[in-house]
């Protein structure tokens, strides 16, 4: 019998009004992320937001793999491996907080 794989989880909360190429580079680059953290190439990238408006236009990009209502305990429910952000984020717990700003990595 094949062990089962983890499978590596990105979280990124996004919302927006109108959604920009901005944002795209952002889940983009959060997908690559986690291919790159992975075994096997088992990630799964997981979206957040606060309307399903925004909602029905994430699930229909390629490079989410799963879309939520953001609530309190969005993150303690999905257990995420990295958080991806376009802005500051409040650390949560041990889980690494990748800063993504303009096309690049921030520190």
């Amino acid at each position: 019998m094949i062990p089962s794989l983890k499978t590596y989880i990105v979280f990124v909360s996004i919302n927006f009004d109108a959604l920009t190429v901005e944002h795209i580079r952002l889940l983009q680059y959060a997908k690559i992320y986690g291919i790159s953290q992975s075994s096997f190439l088992r990630c799964k990238l997981v979206a957040a937001t606060n309307s399903g408006r925004n909602k029905e236009i994430l699930e229909a990009l390629e490079c989410v793999d799963e879309v939520c209502i953001y609530d309190k305990q969005t993150i303690q429910r999905l257990q995420p491996d990295c958080i991806v952000a376009g802005e500051d984020v409040a650390a949560v717990g041990d889980i690494p907080v990748i800063l993504y700003r303009e096309g690049k990595v921030k520190q």
